[in-house]
């Protein structure tokens, strides 16, 4: 193998792309130095005027070694929104720290936890022995710090339910069974105690000494009022006796799961609407064929991105913390599909503060030259898990390209 054939490695092509860079500012500064003293002609000596005097002027025009590109808004198509995930109007998210339950905003939300008894060949044994017995069994529910009003009681339905139980837009189903009402307040915590029938069967199912299948019980905590209740994950608290009469408890923990319910799912999607939440991020199509016609003159074509970037102003924000900035992440490039899915490289998290704000996309734009990608959008993630973001479309686009590689 020669040297020639011997793959880069990481740090080959990282220090390549390193020399390119002072390559390029090389023949910049050169092409400017030229310019400068060419201006400054007059303070030239007469053997120094001579060579200036018969240099070729057209040596000099560097015009033709770079393109500045500016747009307006109408660079970009009017906005509209999609999810993370074409599962229609429900989006879930598996083993969350705390849970959110009620509505807002048209979205519903539900708590979802389930606990399973697994066989005795992948524990230690049962859980309980002969000797034990069950005196109750209760659903222990605490409040998230995070409620506003710390002085408001609600009243938050518990229901138990077949596992992975999940909700449309009624969401007392007949498989649920409503089992209580937890009363919580900011802070706060409550317990509900299970049915006689559940709580002995789950006691049943921790006691098996040759128990050869899983066994789970769930629960959905719901509510539709309008108001956000923060809560953290439910736990088990059972109430046990040993063989000498002295109660015990043990508590059992379980997998959560927060479900997303979006009622205003199609009027969402015609709007550039970014939802933490429930994954909607909002998107604009950037007219890449205007783009690719301004960059190609003269059968020259500007692929090497210098700087590029958009404006955008300060778009409207529901549910936004006091005292917070809406946080985001941008991309532009061509990862879409018409199945509604979207898989992309968000880059580094911005913060805005201002009116109007802009952001930078060599990279991106840099990447959308060199692979002459047909669609490209521009996509906005907010990073604010309970706001609501709508967006205008991009004030300007500017970008300065050159032909030096």
């Amino acid at each position: 193998m020669t040297h020639a054939d011997v793959p880069k490695t990481p740090y080959k092509m990282e220090g390549a792309m390193i020399r390119k860079k002072f390559k390029r500012f090389g023949i910049l500064f050169f092409l400017t130095a030229i310019f400068f003293s060419c201006s400054e002609s007059n303070n030239i000596t007469d053997p120094g005027r001579g060579v200036i005097e018969d240099f070729d002027p057209e040596l000099l025009d560097v015009s033709g070694l770079f393109k500045t590109v500016a747009f307006d808004s109408t660079a970009f198509c009017d906005g509209f929104s999609i999810p993370h995930s074409s599962d229609n109007n429900f989006i879930h998210h598996p083993n969350r720290r705390n849970l959110i339950i009620g509505r807002s905003e048209e979205q519903l939300f539900k708590g979802y936890v389930e606990f399973a008894v697994l066989p005795t060949d992948t524990t230690e044994g049962p859980r309980y022995s002969p000797d034990n017995s069950l005196q109750a069994v209760y659903l222990h529910i605490y409040a998230d710090t995070r409620h506003k009003d710390t002085s408001e009681l609600f009243m938050i339905p518990v229901f138990s339910c077949e596992p992975k139980d999940l909700f449309e837009e009624v969401v007392l189903t007949e498989a649920m069974t409503e089992i209580g009402k937890a009363e919580i307040t900011s802070g706060s915590k409550d317990s509900i105690p299970l049915p006689e029938d559940l709580a002995s069967a789950l006691f049943t199912a921790l006691s098996e000494s040759a128990k050869t299948d899983t066994s789970v019980f769930a629960f959905t905590i719901a509510d539709t009022t309008d108001s956000f209740k923060y809560l953290q994950n439910p736990f088990l608290v059972m109430h046990i006796a040993d063989k000498d009469g002295e109660v015990f408890k043990d508590s059992l923990y379980g997998l959560s799961q927060l479900t997303v319910y979006e009622k205003d799912f199609d009027t969402l999607s015609a709007q550039p609407v970014s939802r933490r939440i429930s994954n909607r991020v909002a998107v604009f199509e950037f007219d890449i064929d205007r783009f690719f016609d301004t960059t190609y003159t003269s059968g020259t074509s500007f692929d090497e991105v210098l700087s590029a970037e958009i404006m955008m102003r300060r778009p409207q924000v529901k549910n936004l913390p006091e005292n917070e900035n809406i946080s985001f992440r941008a991309y532009l490039g061509g990862e879409y599909n018409n199945a509604g899915e979207l898989s992309v490289n968000f880059g580094n998290r911005r913060v805005f503060s201002d009116s109007v704000m802009s952001f930078r996309f060599e990279k991106d734009l840099q990447e959308i030259t060199r692979s002459r990608q047909s669609s490209v959008f521009l996509y906005l993630e907010t990073i604010n898990e309970f706001s609501q973001t709508l967006w205008t479309r991009p004030t300007h686009f500017d970008a300065v390209l050159t032909t030096i590689d």
